[in-house]
Formats: structure tokens, sequence, C-alpha cells
């Protein structure tokens, strides 16, 4: 019997944790973009200086620690870019620790890297490029918790004090370096917390965002779901079974196949109410709405049309096949008993039972009323019995 499922929605992972999922997904995304261009950047250098001319010794010595230095992190590069490419292949949800480490590894390494190419850098030229390019590039193009900016900015400051002091520049350059090295790190973590604050905060709101569509849309499925089933019975209602009715006839036809229509009518159903009360009756529906469910196949369509008045759909069968299936619901019926208030109450129903051919156009509705009127001359023949409505063809159908 087709039902419509009850929406289950997944219960939200806790705010932090999802915060944290997504920072690693974008980090992930970002270093398989990043890495490989960086990569790219790295062999260029080795290319351009290996290849440029130099007039003495700290020349050459400066072209030596630049080429080694710089395919040393295009090797490092690589790999990075490749394990958060395998990173990204498990999901985010898998891949949370191994974006963590990636990320510090590069949020470490190229600050470091940049401190130590400054320091290189004044055996030709007292600027400190590359510390600018680095500290301020992490900064901006990863999203750096707290924690890793702190030790990312910390040892880029420690590893460019370090060079500077060691190296050959005058006493005014080296000092204006070493205030220029403070200033780059204390404000490339500034930059950073800053902006992974704001992050947060868009993460926040945009997961916040996410919940509220999921849970409406969950709502709205739930309304959807109640809005096509009868609240008493559980069964399809009467606006489900007109247009989910009419899906299984069109998809019989397609097939070459017809579909039996059954109507059935609980006898003396208001005497059951003035004479036992309404909850009384209500229970008896339940069990005829029970009995109906036990005797149908999965993808037939049950349905409570109202009153006491139940419909089945039965695609592929035709009307004598579900006259049979009928009578046997009307025996499970009969045999059955409600009790309420000390009484057992028994109750039969009436029946009728039509058919829309494979080839025909009739509409669901029309094969309805036929079988309607075959149900109320199975009330007329004395109730609590089964008529075909092929055996009402020469009736007027007006």
């Amino acid at each position: 019997m087709t039902a419509a499922p009850s929406p289950r929605a997944r219960p939200p992972a806790p705010p932090a944790a999802r915060i944290q999922r997504a920072r690693a997904e974008v980090n992930l995304r970002r270093l398989g973009s990043l890495l490989w261009i960086a990569a790219v950047v790295h062999a260029v250098h080795v290319a351009w200086i290996g290849h440029a001319t130099v007039t003495d010794a700290t020349g050459a010595r400066w072209r030596q620690l630049i080429v080694a230095g710089h395919a040393t992190m295009g090797a490092v590069a690589l790999i990075l870019w490749i394990a958060a490419r395998l990173a990204l292949r498990r999901g985010p949800d898998r891949a949370v620790a191994a974006a963590t480490a990636l990320t510090a590894a590069a949020a470490i390494a190229y600050p470091v890297f940049g401190a130590w190419l400054a320091g290189v850098d004044q055996l030709v030229t007292s600027n400190v490029t590359p510390l600018i390019v680095t500290g301020f590039g992490i900064a901006i193009g990863l999203r750096l918790s707290t924690a890793v900016a702190t030790v990312a900015y910390t040892a880029q400051l420690a590893v460019a004090l370090t060079m500077l002091l060691a190296g050959p520049g005058r006493p005014e350059a080296v000092s204006s370096n070493l205030v220029n090295a403070v200033s780059i790190a204390a404000l490339g973590w500034a930059v950073a917390r800053v902006l992974e604050v704001g992050r947060v905060h868009e993460l926040a709101q945009r997961l916040t965002i996410e919940e509220q569509a999921a849970r409406l849309a969950d709502a709205n499925r739930e309304l959807a779901a109640l809005s096509a089933q009868d609240e008493l019975t559980g069964l399809a209602n009467r606006r489900a079974f007109v247009s989910r009715g009419a899906e299984l006839v069109r998809d019989a036809r397609d097939r070459g196949l017809p579909t039996a229509i059954v109507l059935a009518d609980a006898d003396h159903f208001k005497t059951i109410n003035d004479r036992h009360g309404h909850g009384a009756g209500d229970d008896v529906l339940r069990m005829i709405a029970r009995q109906a469910r036990a005797a149908v196949r999965t993808d037939d369509l049950v349905a409570r049309l109202g009153g006491e008045e139940f419909a089945l759909v039965l695609p592929g069968m035709t009307e004598a096949a579900a006259a049979d299936l009928a009578d046997a619901l009307r025996a499970a019926i009969a045999a059955d008993a409600v009790t309420s208030g000390g009484a057992t109450i028994h109750v039969t129903a009436s029946f009728g039972v039509g058919e829309l051919g494979a080839a025909d156009a009739e509409p669901l509705e029309a094969a309805l009323a036929r079988t309607d009127r075959a149900m109320y001359a199975a009330k007329r023949a004395g109730r609590d019995r089964v008529v075909r409505a092929s055996t009402l063809a020469t009736l007027d159908r007006g």
C-alpha cells in the first residue's frame, strides 16, 4: 500500500563543530586551488634566478640560497596540494583533522619561508618584500584559527629577527627592518584575527539560515504529508486519493494493464454512533482501515473518502479479481469486532467493484461513479455483500 513516510529531520551538529567543518572545507578548497599556483611560482623563481647574472661571491651565494629555498618550497607546495586534493575526495565530514593539519602546515611554512627569504635578500638588498607578501598573503588566503595564526606569526617573527640580526646590513637598515618585521607579524596576526572573526560570524549566520531552511522544508513536507492523510485512520484522504489514484491508473494504462476500483461503506454506521457513541464509531473506522491495509498489496492505494466510506485503487487487477479481494475483505470485517464501553460491536460493509480498462480513456471519476452505484446496489440488496459494476451496465447512468 502506498504511504508517505514521515519525514525525520537529522539533528544538526553542535554549532562549533559545524563551523570547524565549514572552515575545513573552505581551507581545503583554497589549498587545492592555491598550492599548485604556488608551486608554479616557485618553479619560475628557480628558473629565473637560477640564470640571473651575479657580479661577486656574495651575489652567487644569494642566488644559490634563493634557488634552493624556492626549490624546497615548490616540493612542499606540491606535497601539500596532493594531500589537500586527497582530503577533499574524502569529504569535509571525514577530513576535518587533515584540513586542520594541512592548513597549519601551510600557514606556518610560508610566513617562516618569507622571513627566511627576507633574511637572505639582505645579502643584496635591504627590502623585506617576501616578509610582507607571505605574512599578509596567508592571513588573507586562508581561514586561520587564533591558535594557528599565533604560532605562524610568532615563528615568522623569530626567524625574521634571527636572520636580520645575523645579516650583513647596515645598522640603521637592520633596525628599520627589525621594526618592519615586528609590525608585519603583528599586523598579519591582527588581519588574520579580524578576518577570522568576521568569517566565523558569517559562517554562523549561513549555518543558521541553512538550519532554518531545513526545518522549514521538513515542516512543509510534514504539512504536505498531513494534508494528504486522513487523521483518524492514517489512510490517504480524498484529495490524495484523487491525485494518486489518477497516477496509478495512468501508469497501469502505460503498461497495458487495467485498474480495479473498490468502494466500501460501513453498514448501519449511524446506528453504531447513536447507540455506542462517536468514540466507538471511530474505533470501527480504524478497524476497517486496518483490515483494508492487510488486504491489499504494497503498490495499491487505500483511502478514506469521508464518513464511513473507503476506496481502493488496485492497478493491474481486473474487476473479477478485485471482487474476490473485496469479498475476502468483507468477510474479514464481519469476523472482526470492536470493544467499547464493555460492549462488543460487530459491523459489516457493502462493496462496489469497477474496472478501468487498459485501453479506455475513461477518467477515474467516471469509474468511481459506476462503482458507487454498484456499492449502493449492494446496500439495496441487503448489505454485507459485493456487487460488480459490470452487472449494472443496463441501469440508467443518470
